[in-house]
């Protein structure tokens, strides 16, 4: 009999001690899981000020490129100005050689090296007066002949 009460204590008093530890477990997961609500407001407030800062930024960044968008477009503005003045330069004073069809090849080739050296020594004569401060004109090579 007493063996009998005894298996009937001990299930209840499992009962209690599993009643227990479960109450333990929902204590000690809700601590965590405060925990972790916390720890995710405070990293999620960091994360928006991230965000902010990332976002200034993004923004200074797109006005400079503005900026610099701008600046390039003036220059090509005034490169295509000065692209106009040289053509109108060419047209208008280095003259035109016309070949006839008579010459031989030796006077062809001869007349247009004449045209070249003319064309290219007004051009370095002219171009630093028309923009003395974007032109650099550079002296060609010469060549040395190999006997």
């Amino acid at each position: 009999m007493d063996e009998l009460k005894a298996s009937k204590k001990e299930p209840s008093q499992d009962l209690r001690q599993e009643e227990c530890d479960n109450v333990d477990i929902i204590k000690e997961a809700n601590i965590t899981f405060g925990d972790v609500t916390t720890y995710v407001n405070d990293n999620m407030e960091d994360m928006l000020e991230t965000r902010a800062q990332i976002q200034n930024y993004v923004e200074q960044d797109i006005s400079k490129s503005t900026k610099i968008l701008k600046k390039l477009e003036s220059r090509m503005m005034s490169y295509r100005g000065v692209n106009d003045k040289i053509i109108d330069y060419i047209d208008d004073v280095v003259p035109i050689i016309n070949d006839n069809e008579t010459t031989t090849k030796s006077t062809k080739t001869s007349k247009k090296k004449a045209e070249k050296n003319k064309t290219s020594l007004n051009l370095r004569r002219i171009l630093p007066k028309i923009l003395p401060h974007q032109v650099k004109i550079e002296k060609p090579l010469r060549r040395r002949r190999v006997i």
